[in-house]
């Protein structure tokens, strides 16, 4: 009997544009799944129109017991693979999983960068009780770690995961 202390969250990689049907095809197994969305106002030659786009371009999240069901996931029409490290997926913490979802609800505009932090980069606080500060990236580490100077504040700090 699975329980819930078996079901970890995974990262799939979906052929492009293939986000909603992979979805779609989740739901049909029973399978728990996130596919964060944002408004994007897009513009034609006679309109301009508000649409729904996934938040992360070619990924879905599931929720499930990698040794039992990842052969089911694979098989599915538009997954690639699933995120992973030296061929070993990795499993996303839920309570991150859990923090995009509370932000997504807050109805706050919501915008990813795969940009990496660049040390002597200037960045703009937008949460927390630093909210409208800007910071300069003083060191970035491999482990998820930011070490920042306010600039109002003439302080450095430690951010990360």
């Amino acid at each position: 009997m699975e329980t819930t202390n078996d079901l970890r969250w995974y990262a799939i990689y979906t052929k492009s544009r293939f986000e909603r049907k992979v979805a779609t095809a989740l739901d049909e197994l029973n399978i728990e799944n996130f596919l964060p969305f944002k408004q994007t106002l897009k513009q034609w030659s006679d309109r301009k129109k508000w649409v729904e786009e996934p938040l992360f371009r070619s990924y879905v999240f599931v929720r499930i017991n990698y040794l039992r069901t990842n052969w089911q996931v694979r098989q599915l029409m538009g997954v690639a693979y699933f995120v992973s490290s030296k061929g070993i997926p990795i499993p996303i913490p839920g309570n991150q999983i859990e923090a995009l979802k509370y932000l997504l609800a807050s109805e706050q505009p919501v915008e990813i960068s795969m940009q990496p932090f660049v040390k002597g980069e200037v960045i703009q606080i937008f949460e927390g009780p630093f909210v409208g500060m800007e910071a300069e990236i003083i060191e970035v580490s491999k482990k998820a770690t930011i070490q920042v100077k306010l600039s109002a504040l003439d302080t450095w700090l430690y951010a990360g995961t």
